[in-house]
C-alpha cells in the first residue's frame, strides 16, 4: 500500500487548482450556453479523475478549482455559489464508488474505462445536470422560454464529451506516468 506524503498532497492540490482553474476558465469562455453552461468543458476531465488518483484531497481540489475558474469567466457571486453543489456530485462521487467498488485507475483495461465513463463521468454529471436544471437562477436569467430540459442536455453534453475524450486521454498518458512517480494515492485499493 502506498500513501502520498503531506507534502505531495499539498502539492497535488494546488496542481490541480491551478491547472483545473486555467483549463476550466478556458472552456467557459467558449460561447456559453448560459451563464455557467458552455459547449464543451474539458476540466470535466479533471474533475472526474482527481478523486480516483488522488484520494479526499483530489476530490477537495476538484471542487474548488471550478469555483476559482468560474469567477475568472466572469460569473457573478451568486452563480459562483450556486454551482458549488453540482461540482462537489461531480468531484466526490467517484472517489467515493473508487472507494467501494476498489477499482485500481492505473491499468487500462476495458473494466477500468467502463468505470470511468459511467461512474467518473455519467452518473456525477447526470446528477450534476439534475440540479443545475432545477436552479431557479437558470431559468430566471437565461433566454426567455429556457427550459429545464434544455439547461440539463446542455450541461451534461458539455461535461460529459469534454469527460470522456479528456479523462481517456488522461488514464491513457498520464496515468502511468504518475504510478512511475509515486503520485499516486492507493490507500483504500486492495491488496494484491
Amino acid at each position: 500500500m502506498y500513501m502520498l506524503s503531506t507534502t505531495k498532497k499539498i502539492a497535488i492540490f494546488i496542481t490541480i487548482v491551478i491547472i483545473g482553474s486555467v483549463i476550466g476558465a478556458l472552456g467557459s469562455a467558449t460561447f456559453p450556453i448560459l451563464k455557467g453552461v458552455v459547449p464543451f468543458w474539458p476540466a470535466a476531465a479533471i474533475q472526474a479523475l482527481s478523486g480516483v488518483l488522488f484520494g479526499i484531497i483530489g476530490s477537495l481540489a476538484a471542487t474548488v478549482f471550478p469555483i476559482i475558474s468560474n469567477s475568472m469567466s466572469g460569473n457573478s457571486f451568486e452563480l459562483v455559489l450556486l454551482l458549488i453543489p453540482p461540482n462537489l456530485i461531480q468531484s466526490f462521487l467517484p472517489f467515493f464508488v473508487k472507494k467501494i467498488i476498489k477499482i485500481s485507475p492505473y491499468e487500462l483495461n476495458k473494466k477500468n474505462i467502463i468505470f470511468f465513463v459511467v461512474f467518473c463521468v455519467l452518473i456525477p454529471n447526470i446528477l450534476g445536470a439534475l440540479w443545475v436544471c432545477n436552479m431557479r437562477f437558470f431559468l430566471e436569467n437565461g433566454p426567455l422560454g429556457i427550459t429545464k430540459s434544455a439547461v440539463f442536455f446542455s450541461w451534461l453534453k458539455s461535461n460529459v464529451i469534454g469527460g470522456i475524450i479528456f479523462g481517456l486521454l488522461l488514464l491513457k498518458t498520464l496515468v502511468p506516468a504518475l504510478k512511475n512517480c509515486g503520485l499516486y494515492d492507493n490507500a483504500d485499493e486492495k491488496e494484491n
